[in-house]
């Protein structure tokens, strides 16, 4: 069994139900064109260059005549189909010169049919399908099982590939690949297509290297089925078809794709999507039903796959074929009333930015002079922008005063509707060149668009929507039933829009905002959504100033000195690319505020130009998503994210995405969770509205009765009175520049068209750092008081004791050993921090390892504990665990775990969050020095899903965390149901747990890195940026031990990743599928490991 992480209808027999459905398939060598030019400009010699190519290719039986190829299919081999019962046989015949396979993912095969090359220990025999010579012929025969078929809430067939595994990168980059559909029995008709669906199409977003291709030349495609520059044939539909698209991306290295169809929405796995999210070496199946009519523009919106000649796109093209009668739904009585027609009035409008109106003392001071100071030739961080901006009408004379500025930032204006709501918004370009506006995530009309197009090098025809200076265009849709959530999605989901003139630039330039699209009866006629006490935008944006219409303004502008600027200095552009939060960088924007136990919707949306994926954290909170309690969220390059977060731990906490130390500091709130003060005795009289402490339900119901009853008082109901995500605010009518610290606002709107009048009243907290003088601190932080207090819900209490020693480490599988008594490290050894597990206080005797232990490597002790299901015994109770640490090596560490509950004092992070030093001792631990950690997990810490007995977090310090975690020091958590743990071994459950760290190790961002003494690099160029990366599952290369099961014993397997944003991972079981844990489950034949991932 090979374990890794990888990158890189002929019918005969019926027997039954079950079908053997067998193929003739070919590896031949072709000649391939990535665009193909027109017949005019191949007369003319204007031909792209020929690549020789190795693809497989399909044919009759005895491979006599080649079956023609799907002509959308490109580079693709031929698809094979099955569903569940059926057996696969594929004869393959290898045409080419060099030794081929067939690998397929995603079902269950014998050692025979595995078509894999590696050390297997398999005889000789069961070797021959890993590499078939060149003139020979060998079957593969593979049995499609219940055990690999779609669960019951997958779609009707699961999106896989087959491809040549001799050598894996050299044979894709060849072109060696292919898409294997694995169906539920009775879904296919007897010529294979779909019986759910009007249409099929495969795509595979590819980016092939063809210096890794046999024939080794220097170049770089970016393509859809092997086609560049959207050379792709156009794809057809009728106007409501249903469509099923099975997408595959693959390339050679990390790559990510954020897959959009122009003016459509799609449903992936039960929820509604505009981007389909993927990664290189995985695959996934959505479906959508056209509407629109128009040729409609396929793309990767990651920003790289648009520049210039990548062109990855593609185009749909959707008629009127007459052929469907539609169906129009008749709304109730209830729904109609619900409707509503929402008018905005929005501007782009030039302006001067400023990306840190305050900057904290605490701010790293490279990244200051780097990104916020301004020199002769550096800008500094005041900017000329663009943005989008909302009026009272359409004279647009009257701005709507933003009543959460330093909130929203450069947002523009908040845009909600729910099912059935019309939309208009009227748009005034009074910027100084064209601008539009494009929405994600509706179905629009060609003539609402707002989006320009490349040029089309078929036809050299391209389509423009751009409105010129001074115009206005008003652009109109309504929410139809394919753009709302599905019942396994938010309330409200994250979109956004944007000017789509030249998309990179305009979104560069600042003209980005966001929009929600809620459920039926969601929103008040307000807009306030009902479920919720509150909401908040974080949209996290790279803007790449160097891509703005207005580089050139702002570097006569701010530089004092222009003509000295050198605009391909390195150190020039990066000081331009600003990692945000809603436009501002590092806490530069105030503190949130949200009162504790209040429920909050946070919408996290990402833009921007890179290429990375953002790992976004809430510390000290977890939040539910997608049926399972994170606490952190991975968002791909312009998509959006919904989550719900419980307010339930008192402190000021850090709202960040981390990763590279541009994004640790740029990318960064915070924000106060704390017990608010309401008064029983005051009452807020407004609009003849009361509001008190007591009965809140109670007065919410009244106003909603009121308001059916008079239709022109305003919707004052409970959501806008209790808005505790309101940030500390200014008093009524204020400007915002004064600030009351010790109040957290309530907000409502004066009134509902009245174009910029609010109000606010405050509501006091509880400081929750303040300690009366005359309590002894030491009591107060006392583990065992805190200890005392949670161990009344019956938990019990489990001890660690835990060091951070310095070893010798060996990536190739020899693990750690001593160090000299000079500490260096022998050769073929690494200096590393690892954390390790000890029998008591004294620290001085090491628990024993055992075979439960070996496969663990660098990997710190495994911290387990159980955890109630709160919901099945209707009691809240804990598992309580002490960690003591202690750190022997010699610099400062800590220690910080995701997922489970602790007080500021056990956080284990330094940052600025306003507390007193005695909840900050916690933040590092000095050489030689110890500290007891208290952490608790409660009922959001196990697993909540039915029949899931355990699920893993993760732990490591946090002084730096790249660096920390790159030195060596991480760790598993293991928290499982009530009664998981075996009687004789508290510690151990009845299935074999296996934790798994797939990470890349770079020496060169470990604390213990010496340029001067580590081994030399002799190789160049690039191999030579490579010498210091260990590309190792637990901290080991190639080699993994321990990895030992007994026949029958169930094994649960815990993937880890806590690598950088672009440190992504295939995780592949060959001959196994996966099924995810989840309400509801999924079958997946490979796992897609995203950065801050725990997955069990």
């Amino acid at each position: 069994l090979l374990l890794g992480s990888w990158w890189p209808d002929s019918e005969k027999h019926v027997v039954g139900a079950m079908k053997v459905r067998e193929h003739y398939i070919a590896a031949q060598i072709t000649s391939w064109t990535y665009k193909p030019e027109s017949e005019e400009k191949s007369r003319l010699g204007h031909s792209d260059p020929v690549f020789k190519k190795i693809s497989y290719r399909e044919y009759e039986v005895d491979f006599k005549k080649e079956k023609p190829a799907n002509v959308f299919a490109g580079l693709l081999g031929p698809t094979l189909r099955a569903e569940v019962g059926d057996t696969l046989v594929v004869h393959l015949k290898n045409m080419a010169d060099k030794p081929v396979s067939m690998h397929p993912q995603g079902i269950v095969y014998q050692k025979n049919a595995e078509g894999s090359l590696y050390d297997d220990r398999t005889s000789s025999a069961e070797k021959r399908d890993d590499a078939v010579l060149p003139g020979q012929v060998y079957t593969y025969v593979w049995d499609i099982t219940e055990e690999a078929g779609p669960r019951e809430a997958d779609l009707p067939c699961l999106t896989y590939t087959y491809y040549s595994h001799v050598n894996m990168a050299m044979d894709f980059n060849s072109g060696l690949i292919g898409a294997l559909l694995i169906c539920k029995k009775g879904s296919l008709n007897e010529d294979g297509s779909q019986k759910l669906f009007d249409k099929e199409y495969v795509l595979m977003f590819g980016v092939f290297d063809e210096n890794k291709s046999w024939q080794r030349s220097a170049s770089l495609k970016y393509t859809i089925n092997g086609y560049t520059d959207g050379t792709l044939p156009d794809l057809e539909a009728c106007a409501y078809d249903s469509i099923s698209w099975h997408l595959i991306g693959m390339s050679s290295k990390p790559e990510i794709f954020s897959i959009h169809i122009n003016g459509q929405s799609m449903e992936q796995r039960h929820r509604r999507v505009s981007t389909v999210n993927l990664v290189g070496g995985a695959s996934t199946t959505v479906n959508m039903t056209a509407s629109e009519e128009g040729r409609w523009l396929i793309s990767s919106l990651v920003q790289k796959h648009l520049q210039g000649k990548a062109g990855m796109r593609g185009y749909l093209t959707i008629r009127d074929c007459g052929d469907k009668e539609v169906r129009k739904s008749r709304l109730s009585y209830k729904e109609r009333l619900m409707v509503k027609s929402w008018e905005y009035f929005i501007a782009a409008e030039e302006v001067t930015w400023d990306y840190a109106p305050t900057i904290p003392d605490s701010l790293d001071r490279h990244y200051k002079a780097q990104h916020l100071d301004n020199f002769s030739n550096l800008i500094g961080k005041n900017y000329k922008k663009a943005i989008f901006r909302q009026y009272t009408d359409a004279s647009f004379t009257k701005i709507l005063e933003n009543p959460r500025p330093k909130e929203t930032g450069i947002l523009g204006p908040i845009i909600r509707a729910q099912l059935n709501d019309k939309v208009k918004v009227v748009f005034k370009n009074k910027a100084s060149r064209p601008y539009s506006i494009y929405f994600h995530g509706v179905t629009l009309s060609k003539n609402v668009e707002g989006a320009d197009y490349p040029l089309d090098p078929t036809s050299n025809g391209t389509q423009s929507r751009g409105i010129e200076p001074g115009k206005m265009y008003t652009y109109e849709w309504k929410i139809a039933k394919t753009d709302q959530p599905t019942a396994e999605d938010a309330q409200c989901i994250t979109r956004l829009y944007h000017s789509a003139v030249d998309t990179e630039r305009d979104i560069a330039s600042g003209l980005i905002g966001p929009l929600l699209i809620c459920k039926s009866e969601a929103l008040t006629q307000k807009g306030v959504q009902k479920k919720a006490d509150g909401e908040q935008q974080a949209m996290f944006v790279v803007f790449d100033e160097n891509k703005s219409w207005y580089i050139e303004d702002n570097i006569k502008d701010y530089c004092s000195n222009p003509a000295t600027v050198k605009r391909d200095d390195p150190k020039f552009y990066n000081s331009n690319i600003m990692h945000t939060i809603n436009g501002y960088v590092s806490d530069s924007s105030e503190i949130l505020g949200f009162c504790q136990d209040s429920v909050v919707q946070w919408h996290f949306s990402s833009v921007g130009t890179h290429d990375e994926i953002v790992s976004v954290r809430l510390s000290g909170h977890s939040f539910l998503y997608q049926g399972r309690y994170e606490d952190v969220l991975n968002l791909f390059p312009m998509s959006g994210e919904s989550v719900t977060v419980e307010m339930d731990n008192v402190g000021t906490w850090l709202l960040a995405s981390w990763g590279t130390p541009e994004r640790s500091y740029g990318m960064r709130v915070r924000f106060r969770d704390a017990r608010c003060d309401y008064e029983e005795d005051d009452t807020y009289d407004v609009m003849d509205f009361t509001y008190t402490k007591t009965d809140k339900k109670a007065v919410s119901t009244s106003v909603e009765e009121d308001v059916q009853e008079e239709g022109d008082k305003e919707d004052l109901d409970y959501q806008d009175y209790l808005a505790a995500f309101y940030s500390i605010r200014s008093l009524r009518n204020a400007t915002g520049d004064e600030e009351k610290q010790n109040l957290t606002a309530l907000a409502w709107e004066h009134e509902e068209t009245s174009g910029g009048e609010y109000e606010y009243h405050y509501v006091g907290f509880d400081d929750p750092y303040m300690t009366d003088p005359k309590v002894n601190i030491n009591e107060q932080r006392n583990p065992e008081n805190i200890a005392e207090h949670y161990l009344r819900s019956k938990g019990n209490e489990r001890r660690y004791y835990i060091a951070a020693t310095e070893v010798c480490w060996n990536y190739a599988g020899y693990k750690k050993s001593t160090m000299m008594s000079d500490k260096t490290c022998a050769d073929g050894t690494t200096h590393k921090v690892i954390f390790q597990s000890y029998t008591d206080s004294t620290f001085t005797t090491l628990q024993d390892e055992d075979e439960y232990k070996e496969h663990l490597g660098i990997l710190g002790p495994v911290i387990r504990a159980e955890v109630d299901d709160v919901i099945l015994v209707g009691l809240n109770f804990f598992f309580f665990f002490k960690v003591h640490f202690k750190n022997l090596a010699s610099r400062p560490y800590s220690l910080h775990a995701h997922g489970l509950f602790y007080e500021k004092s056990s956080e284990g992070s330094i940052y600025d969050d306003e507390s007193t030093a005695w909840f900050k001792e916690d933040d590092e631990i000095q050489p030689n020095n110890s500290y007891i950690y208290v952490w608790y997990a409660n009922r959001r810490s196990g697993p909540v899903q039915s029949g899931a007995a355990c699920r893993s977090w993760i732990y490591y310090s946090d002084l730096n965390l790249e660096k920390d975690i790159h030195s060596g020091l991480i760790g598993p958590i293991l928290i499982c149901q009530k009664g998981t743990f075996s009687k004789s071994n508290s510690s151990r459950t009845s299935t074999r747990d296996f934790f798994l760290l797939f990470m890349v190790f770079d020496e060169e961002k470990s604390w213990y890195f010496d340029k001067h003494s580590t081994r030399p690099c002799t190789e160049k160029t690039q191999k030579m940026q490579q010498c210091h990366k260990f590309y190792a599952i637990n901290g080991i290369t190639y080699n993994l031990q321990g990895l030992r099961m007994y026949e029958g014993e169930l094994v649960r397997w815990h993937l880890l990743n806590m690598g950088g944003p672009k440190d992504i991972h295939v995780v592949h079981f060959h001959g196994q599928t996966f099924i995810e844990q989840g309400e509801p489950k999924h079958q997946l034949g490979t796992y897609t490991l995203l950065p801050g991932k725990y997955q069990s």
